[in-house]
């Protein structure tokens, strides 16, 4: 097949071909090709539509020139004055036609790349439609978390606040705790010193007390002693009347001998008294001994002075708690020898077998010892 008879046509905006002349005209006689198909073959300038192409014009030069030369020659001049005639109208309808073709072909490209940039744009508008929405919803996301970090940040910072309240008082417990620490620690090194002061005066008040209680020993042997050599004189009195005066003043000296040792006895067992309540120890009940006096005074007297305190002003008789004495009981003197009144004696202590009471402001010098007590 001649290159001439390769024809090319466009269906769908596609080239097909080559095919020869007589199947493209049987496709356009048949109407599966309209007459405007644009066609292409070698030898043409450009694309045309195949209605003003040769492919159907029916004419063939060879036929005409066998058949009849003057015919063709005829035909020949008539086509050249057509050719001369028509020649500039066709050449401006071919390149019409030209023109028409190739707007047509850049309108079906223009529309084609309209519709793919009205798809595009209406996905791209879709996608800025979801974005718009996606960006609303992060928008209340975002107002919600700005709301909620707001509020994070409220219970922050009263957080921290409470935080710094509690460190301060954290801080003033810790000082409050090392002042009661270094209190405590004080305390116990005072009752330790007090433990050991008061373990040394324990043992020296136990001392004291033994050392008392073996004078109160001695004290009451004395009396013993003395009591049984007042018997020995009384009866040595009552044998013989003639030595009845140096009797009487021997009887005279073992009482007042009797009378300073009941006074001693009456102050060890008050100091005793004394020195067992500071330790706590349940006082003791001495024996009291039997001591017979037959003053020369009346014998209906309550008792005697044992013991004078010139410088402090008080006395100590021997009378106790035993014999009925109390705090309070107010006493009158009388002299022993003279039977003179000399003043008063107000008890301020009492102790089972003695009692102390103050003067009244009476001169002590007219006391003595042995002078008579009467209750009043």
């Amino acid at each position: 097949m001649k290159s001439e008879d390769q024809w090319f046509f466009v269906r769908d905006g596609e080239r097909v071909g080559p095919v020869d002349a007589d199947t493209l005209t049987a496709k356009i006689d048949s109407g599966e090709l309209p007459e405007d198909t644009q066609v292409f073959r070698e030898g043409l300038t450009d694309w045309m539509p195949a209605s003003e192409s040769d492919l159907l014009l029916g004419i063939s030069t060879t036929t005409t020139v066998a058949t009849n030369k003057t015919t063709v020659a005829l035909v020949i001049a008539l086509l050249l004055a057509l050719a001369i005639g028509v020649g500039t109208a066709f050449m401006q309808q071919r390149n019409h036609t030209t023109t028409q073709a190739s707007l047509q072909k850049q309108i079906t490209g223009l529309q084609r790349e309209l519709i793919a940039q009205t798809q595009l744009f209406d996905k791209q508008v879709n996608q800025s439609q979801n974005q718009v929405e996606d960006g609303l919803r992060l928008k209340e996301v975002n107002d919600q978390q700005t709301a909620d970090l707001k509020d994070l940040e409220e219970q922050f910072n009263q957080l921290f606040n409470d935080l710094k309240k509690a460190t301060l008082a954290i801080h003033e417990l810790q000082s409050e705790l090392a002042e009661e620490h270094a209190k405590r620690t004080a305390l116990e090194k005072d009752l330790n010193d007090n433990e050991e002061n008061r373990k040394s005066a324990d043992e020296e008040a136990l001392k004291l007390v033994q050392k008392a209680k073996s004078q109160v020993d001695e004290m009451s042997a004395k009396v013993e002693t003395a009591n049984q050599q007042n018997t020995q004189l009384l009866k040595q009195l009552e044998q013989s009347e003639a030595q009845g005066k140096t009797i009487a003043s021997q009887l005279k000296q073992a009482q007042g001998q009797l009378t300073e040792a009941q006074a001693e006895l009456e102050a060890a067992l008050q100091k005793i008294s004394s020195l067992e309540e500071r330790l706590n120890i349940p006082p003791s009940s001495p024996s009291k001994p039997a001591v017979t006096v037959n003053p020369t005074a009346p014998d209906d007297s309550f008792g005697r002075v044992a013991r004078i305190d010139r410088e402090f002003n008080f006395a100590v008789i021997n009378k106790g708690s035993s014999d009925n004495v109390k705090n309070g009981d107010t006493f009158r003197v009388v002299s022993q020898s003279t039977g003179e009144f000399i003043g008063r004696i107000k008890i301020t202590k009492t102790d089972p077998v003695a009692s102390i009471g103050n003067l009244n402001n009476t001169e002590a010098t007219r006391f003595k010892i042995g002078d008579l007590l009467y209750r009043e």
